[in-house]
């Protein structure tokens, strides 16, 4: 009898209004990538299927087995049930082939077209390489220990005082040791991440080259063209590679992009961790010499700014061997008159300095201000009872909303000299040609469609 009426209560309980919830916040505590229901029992009603599929659709990133008998249920159930779409590992199922020309994303562009991406766990599940436990985990061995704390051997004896009541084994002791100098962050993000950002560098290389071959390939089919008396085989040889050497350009160019986003994305990864580690682990006193705006930016705008570094370091090597090779192709073509261009180059190198340290500039002040800002924010909220008790709230509005209008003039200026800088950027090669061609001209030289 007592059985009968726990079976019951429990049945009564799967019409609970927090029955789903309950389920969704258990099996998300407890339960790996899979979960089976009914290891014994099955289905009781329809609206126990429904909660079973309402708990399935908040889990989505759990695989969801359901083994039933109550097959004319299933038949006669009006919800819809829903379908494990879960994509699984992406990139690190995939095979050779299927990363070169990254087939492994299609599943997802699939999925993305019948608009079944709702949730984030819709999508791939995170690279190993992408795991922020793996990440940490290797920074801290490159940052190696911090709180200058070594615990005893795990090996020592403690049970000489076995048979003796009286003796009491003492607990293991924490042991000082020296600090050691610690390791900077460029230092440890070299050790950790460099074997895998150094060499896309040959990647940047081979594209830059190939993407030089393309010009010089046109120009010969071009040349070609004006003179019927060319093999014909010869036009077929410089189409195709004209072809071949595009195609493999863009594939380097964009594995290239694609490895620069995923050390980006470790990057940001290791730095964040740290940061927030050190925040933990900190001292009262060390913590006061920076403001909570300070460790904010720490993790956010400054990690960013490594971040795009990634890029910029590339392009630091591979920009003057362009502008060379680039510098060196118009003279072969236009001979002197390429110095036009050149000269229009020298001009804007002042020109885009200046408007780098302005926005360095900006950047800095506009830094200090949101610390200011986050600063009164925190201030703010752990005073809200006070504010609110003396009516307050306007004054501090105006002085957030004050400090809010200054960083926000900072950055409506180097917003400004941004889009100054992309200007420069796009226009400037049309100048060069322009210029270049144009005194080409002057010089007493025709212009041919090869040039």
């Amino acid at each position: 009898r007592q059985v009968k009426a726990k079976l019951d209560d429990r049945y009564r309980g799967l019409e609970h209004p927090l029955w789903v919830p309950a389920m969704v916040l258990l099996i998300r505590w407890n339960v790996g990538r899979y979960f089976r229901w009914f290891d014994s029992g099955d289905i009781q009603s329809p609206g126990h299927l429904q909660a079973i599929c309402d708990v399935a659709r908040h889990t989505s990133e759990i695989l969801h087995w359901l083994p039933t008998q109550e097959h004319d249920l299933i038949r006669e159930f009006n919800g819809s049930i829903p379908v494990n779409q879960n994509l699984g590992a992406g990139v690190d199922q995939a095979s050779w082939l299927s990363k070169l020309v990254f087939w492994w994303v299609n599943p997802l562009m699939v999925q993305g077209s019948q608009g079944l991406l709702k949730t984030p766990a819709d999508l791939f599940s995170l690279p190993k390489k992408l795991n922020t436990d793996i990440i940490d985990e290797q920074m801290r061995l490159m940052l190696g220990s911090e709180d200058g704390l070594t615990m005893p051997d795990e090996n020592l004896d403690y049970a000489n005082s076995v048979g003796d009541a009286r003796a009491v084994p003492d607990p293991p002791s924490v042991a000082f040791r020296p600090a050691q100098s610690s390791p900077s962050l460029i230092t440890c993000l070299n050790k950790a991440f460099g074997w895998h950002f150094y060499p896309l560098g040959v990647l940047k290389f081979f594209s830059d080259g190939l993407g030089f071959c393309g010009p010089l390939l046109l120009n010969l089919l071009v040349t070609y063209m004006e003179k019927p008396e060319e093999p014909t085989k010869d036009g077929y040889i410089y189409a195709g590679a004209l072809f071949g050497t595009t195609l493999v350009s863009a594939v380097l160019t964009s594995h290239f992009s694609y490895q620069i986003s995923v050390v980006g994305l470790r990057m940001r990864s290791a730095v964040i961790s740290s940061v927030y580690r050190k925040a933990l682990a900190a001292s009262s006193v060390s913590m006061s010499a920076f403001s909570t705006g300070e460790i904010v930016n720490f993790m956010s705008s400054d990690v960013d700014r490594m971040v795009n570094f990634c890029a910029s370091f590339h392009q630091f090597w591979s920009l003057p061997v362009q502008v060379g090779v680039a510098l060196f192709l118009l003279h072969q073509q236009l001979g002197l008159a390429f110095l036009a261009g050149l000269g229009v180059t020298v001009l804007l190198i002042p020109v885009n300095r200046c408007i780098a340290i302005k926005i360095g500039q900006l950047s800095e002040r506009m830094m200090h201000q949101k610390d200011a800002r986050v600063r009164v924010m925190n201030e703010l909220l752990s005073g809200i009872r006070v504010i609110k008790f003396f009516g307050w709230e306007e004054t501090f509005a105006r002085k957030v909303l004050g400090l809010r209008k200054e960083e926000l003039h900072s950055l409506k200026g180097r917003k400004y000299l941004d889009a100054l800088c992309v200007y420069f950027w796009a226009t400037t090669p049309v100048l060069i040609s322009v210029l270049s061609f144009m005194t080409y001209a002057l010089l007493g030289h025709q212009l041919t469609a090869a040039k």
